[in-house]
């Protein structure tokens, strides 16, 4: 199950989207969880003439 919260993280008052929670590996039918993992995934949503005087178009990878 993922939890999604759009959160302000670095206090800069525009809010980050965060998917946090745990993935669960099955076998092939689905029955069987075969790992679990925690994961966390961070996006900032960069526009506007803050994102593009630094040169940023939100495709880095």
């Amino acid at each position: 199950m993922l939890k999604v919260e759009f959160v302000d993280l670095d206090g800069d008052g525009k809010r980050e989207l965060v998917i946090s929670g745990l993935v669960c590996f099955t076998d092939e039918e689905g029955h069987k969880v075969l790992r679990r993992e925690a994961v966390v995934y961070i996006y900032a949503l960069l526009s506007g003439p803050w994102a593009s005087s630094r040169g940023w178009t939100g495709h880095e990878s």
